[in-house]
């Protein structure tokens, strides 16, 4: 027999109530189930953000190591370059001494030193002999006039003879030595120039050909040497190096932009088609209650707003619920729950069946209570509803067709009419 009215409920109660009857808890609902897909995206969206941020964090780091390769590469380049032409400077500054010239100068020179102590020494083997076979002359002719040479005395004959033939045969092997001292001397002949050599001594020209050598050795393997580093910066540039998708993170977010906006079409209260919807309904509701108001006898105006607040108003004063009296506010209820129950039937299906309370017994005057009646009787006619009207007023028992009596006795109710009787025990 009561239920709490309408504009007695809190006005959150209000407007979930307001919000589900015009349809508008829907949108809530696809809202729900968008906010779902909104996270998902978002997730989604910031996978890829930690998945491309790995990425861009080991390119990061693969291209640290491309600079120090590239850096090292540089510096090995420079390096080479400078050791190749250190290598040609060297080459160059040896290629201006003919090594094999030198090497022969110096063996000429060895010839030249050897033939130069031959020489010398044949020429003062020479004149050794010449001084012995003149000294042997000067004796021999002292000897000839029969006197020492030594002494100068006299000398005997046998004496003399003997000396005499010494003399000559030394004087003999003299010249025999000395005519085969000078035929060797005379076959080796003039010394002539002297050879012009670079190095002191020959084994320091070897180790110039030796340098030589070694230098063109290394200077062909320099030449030939390639840069390491080069390889190792194309293969982490072409393997190293990951390429960024940004395809899968910009559809995720013009998704994620476009799931939000759609999110604030459903829950946004100044969205349009929130708005729509609600102008749309409110529009109708307001009709149908002051259809039913003044149907009823209500002479305030009972509006419901955009933003889904009710307005009652009298003669410019504004008012609210608490402020009716008993049958006002009955007045109000009735008009409330017949078209929110035309709202209900629109946007859903008709229901034909209506059971009323003991909603008229309560501080409703007569002719309250006859606009109730002459308006319940008028959706009955012409709109095929059928209708309980559960009430204690005696005086409505001649203003409606059919009558059901409820009759409890003895903990046992039943039920009568004109033409059955139901028993509920």
């Amino acid at each position: 027999t009561y239920t709490e009215p309408f504009l007695a409920m809190k006005q959150n109660d209000q407007r979930n109530l307001i919000e589900e009857l015009l349809g508008i808890t829907l949108l809530s609902e696809k809202a729900a189930l968008l906010k779902e897909l909104v996270r998902e995206t978002k997730d989604k969206h910031k996978e890829e953000e930690y998945k491309i941020g790995g990425i861009q964090q080991a390119n990061q780091q693969i291209e640290s190591s491309i600079k120090d390769l590239q850096r090292r590469s540089d510096i090995w380049d420079k390096k080479h370059t400078e050791n190749i032409e250190e290598l040609k400077s060297k080459l160059l500054e040896l290629a201006e001494i003919n090594i094999d010239n030198e090497l022969q100068s110096h063996k000429d020179l060895e010839a030249y030193s050897n033939q130069q102590r031959k020489t010398l020494q044949l020429d003062a083997n020479v004149a050794q002999l010449d001084t012995k076979i003149s000294k042997l002359n000067q004796d021999l002719t002292s000897i000839k006039d029969e006197a020492c040479y030594v002494c100068n005395q006299p000398l005997d004959d046998e004496l003399h003879k003997k000396l005499l033939k010494d003399k000559t045969d030394k004087l003999k092997g003299y010249e025999k030595d000395h005519t085969v001292v000078t035929s060797e001397r005379n076959e080796l002949g003039e010394l002539g120039k002297q050879p012009s050599v670079h190095y002191d001594s020959i084994s320091n020209a070897y180790d110039h050909k030796t340098t030589l050598d070694t230098l063109s050795i290394q200077l062909e393997h320099k030449l030939i040497e390639t840069n390491q580093y080069v390889d190792q910066i194309e293969t982490l540039k072409n393997k190293g190096l990951q390429e960024i998708n940004w395809s899968q993170i910009n559809e995720l977010e013009e998704l994620k932009e476009h799931q939000e906006f759609l999110l604030k079409l459903l829950t946004n209260k100044d969205s349009f088609i929130r708005k729509k919807i609600i102008e749309q309904n409110l529009g109708y509701l307001n009709t149908r209650l002051k259809y039913y108001l003044q149907k009823l006898g209500l002479p305030h105006y009972v509006t419901f707003l955009s933003d889904l607040s009710v307005e009652i108003t009298e003669h410019g004063r504004d008012l609210d619920f608490d402020n009716l009296s008993r049958g006002e506010r009955n007045r109000l209820i009735l008009g409330l729950s017949f078209s929110f129950r035309d709202i209900f039937e629109s946007m859903n299906t008709p229901i034909n069946l209506l059971f009323i309370d003991e909603l008229i017994d309560s501080g409703m005057d007569i002719s309250g209570v006859e606009s109730a009646l002459a308006e319940l009787k008028r959706i009955t006619r012409d709109r095929n509803k059928n209708i309980f009207l559960i009430s204690h007023k005696d005086e409505l028992v001649g203003r409606v067709n059919d009558i059901l009596n409820v009759i409890k006795e003895n903990g046992f109710t039943t039920f009568s009419c004109d033409k059955e009787i139901l028993e509920n025990g």
